[in-house]
């Protein structure tokens, strides 16, 4: 049987985002945090990157990724893939 956690306190948005951080370390899940503007999605191989803001964003992709749309900078309003 799997394990669950009951929280019942009231708590700020910086206590819950690090007990999720903590929770996700401990299962072994991958996480990359995202400025709130930066939306990722995965469809095979490839990773999007969209840029929501009106400023330039970093594409948070791995070294070494292959960029077919864009590049490590994004545009404002902008999309990267890569792969």
């Amino acid at each position: 049987m799997g394990r669950s956690l009951y929280l019942a306190t009231l708590t700020d948005d910086a206590f819950v985002k690090n007990l999720l951080v903590d929770l996700c370390a401990e299962a072994g899940v991958a996480i990359t945090p995202l400025p709130p503007t930066l939306r990722l999605r995965s469809r095979g191989d490839l990773t999007f990157a969209f840029n929501l803001a009106e400023t330039h964003a970093h594409a948070p992709a791995p070294v070494g990724a292959v960029f077919v749309i864009g590049g490590a900078e994004i545009e404002p309003f902008g999309v990267a893939v890569w792969r």
